[in-house]
């Protein structure tokens, strides 16, 4: 009922720039309570099998959330630690590894998880609302006031991640798992995998979205050509990119809700008199 009486539209391009596989990957599951958005970019790929990373990511945390959806703090850590276990343990000829962020919504509120450095953003009335921050040195220099957050991009610690998928669980195992986010009809949710942060600036970015239309696609298209922008004219790598775009059009609003409210007043008004 939640999800018929909801309007989310999730749009999103995924492309393996001038590499010859994607290691990023993007899926996620409305259901009728809750819905799953994940996004995963695979660490040190330098062959196929690795570039697998971020599609086994996103497949096991999606399963463990069809098995048991929950915005709980304690079943999304479970979900990642699913996701994390299998990385570990699936080949030991080589190294699986992916940073991954989850927003599981109940489609009136949200929360999401992280390990690594792809991104979230919250676009709110022409505003940036919120916005994740990175697991890597980079970032560590950034919350030190040693960095600014705009120089990241170029920054050679902005792939020394402290945490991330495939890592042993031990005191540096540290997913980030934010408070539940209310959230309002217009808002519109940003995920993107390094290979757009590094080519796109915060600013331009930021501006896609606070100027955006009513069709996510478009605001997608427009940052894929600020990424591209001069690629044609340089001998740049690309590097794969993702970028999702969801719009929270319509929330789901409980018609029960004020007789509920009622209800619970005509008991507590007596109890207080």
């Amino acid at each position: 009922m939640r999800k018929q009486k909801s309007d989310f539209a999730a749009k999103f391009i995924s492309k393996s720039g001038t590499r010859l596989f994607n290691s990023d990957d993007f899926a996620h599951a409305e259901l009728d309570k809750y819905a799953c958005y994940v996004i995963a970019d695979g660490i040190d790929v330098h062959n196929k099998a690795e570039a697998e990373a971020a599609k086994m990511a996103v497949v096991c945390i999606l399963d463990a959330f069809e098995a048991h959806p929950s915005m709980r703090k304690s079943v999304m850590r479970d979900y990642l630690k699913q996701a994390n276990d299998r990385l570990r343990l699936t080949n030991k000829l080589w190294s699986f590894k992916a940073s991954v962020t989850v927003v599981v919504t109940d489609y009136v509120k949200m929360r999401y998880a992280e390990l690594g450095n792809t991104r979230i953003k919250l676009y709110r009335d022409n505003t940036v609302e919120l916005e994740s921050s990175d697991q890597s040195l980079s970032q560590i220099q950034v919350d030190r006031w040693l960095l600014t957050r705009d120089r990241i991009a170029e920054h050679e610690e902005r792939h020394n991640l402290a945490s991330y998928l495939g890592q042993k669980e031990a005191l540096s195992y540290q997913p980030y798992i934010s408070k539940k986010i209310k959230l309002k009809d217009g808002d519109i949710i940003a995920l993107y995998s390094r290979g757009v942060w590094e080519r796109v600036d915060d600013v331009d970015l930021d501006d896609v979205f606070t100027n955006a239309g009513e069709d996510p696609q478009e605001a997608l298209d427009m940052v894929e050509e600020l990424l591209l922008q001069g690629f044609l004219d340089t001998s740049d790598e690309v590097n794969p990119y993702t970028i999702v775009a969801i719009y929270v059009n319509k929330l789901y609003t409980d018609p029960n809700r004020k007789n509920r409210i009622m209800r619970i007043l005509k008991i507590a008004i007596p109890v207080l008199v």
